[in-house]
């Protein structure tokens, strides 16, 4: 992989109410140094499995807040550049900091957004995707996870591949409602294609970890 600043790929964000993908080298929002966090976001099968409880590893820490609980390894970090999104990732300087989980929470039309269920949102993604460089977009494995009432919640999505300058990336989408239909959770794994799938394990036991809390 070239050496290229901290790339940020595929974060969800709203301009003017509308959701798009950013596809943008050493920006986090405009606002974001050259050397601050990339973004996520990847392809591939994933196959379901039990989520096991946040706290079950000793060797991650638990992200809490935003309605959400998620593990994520004891290395990694994250950012938040917004109310409505947060980052995960390795260190910089180690490899796992080009591979990025994103959860980003939206809005949907009952409480004043664009997209009306986790569905219309993910089709919107897949569209979107296929404006990119070289897209390829496949159907993914649906993920399960629980809430805090113990229902299970059903997450659909999507793999994509597609190219950026000259750089081939890897990109993993699903999406899933909240509880009360206010909002819908969005979560993404991104990384260059050589780093794919050595860090895919990562981001699929950080989706089984999942917990929301509304």
């Amino acid at each position: 992989m070239k050496t290229v600043p901290k790339v940020l790929i595929g974060i969800l964000a709203f301009f003017g109410g509308i959701i798009v993908l950013l596809f943008v080298y050493g920006l986090f929002l405009g606002a974001k140094e050259a050397t601050q966090k990339p973004s996520p976001q990847t392809a591939g099968e994933v196959q379901p499995a039990a989520p096991p409880e946040p706290s079950a590893d000793p060797q991650a820490k638990v992200f809490d807040g935003m309605g959400f609980r998620m593990s994520y390894p004891a290395d990694w970090v994250f950012e938040k550049p917004n109310g409505y999104t947060v980052v995960f990732s390795g260190a910089q300087g180690s490899p796992s900091y080009y591979a990025t989980v994103n959860m980003q929470i939206i809005a949907t039309t009952k409480a004043g957004g664009k997209h009306e269920t986790a569905d219309t949102l993910i089709a919107d993604l897949r569209e979107q995707i296929m404006t990119a460089q070289e897209p390829n977009v496949t159907d993914a494995a649906d993920q399960s996870f629980t809430n805090t009432s113990g229902q299970l919640v059903s997450a659909t999505g999507f793999a994509a591949a597609y190219t950026r300058d000259n750089e081939e990336f890897r990109q993993l989408q699903f999406a899933s409602p909240s509880a009360d239909g206010n909002s819908i959770y969005a979560y993404s794994y991104t990384a260059p294609k050589d780093f794919y799938e050595e860090y895919k394990p990562v981001a699929i036991t950080m989706i089984q970890s999942l917990e929301l809390i509304k």
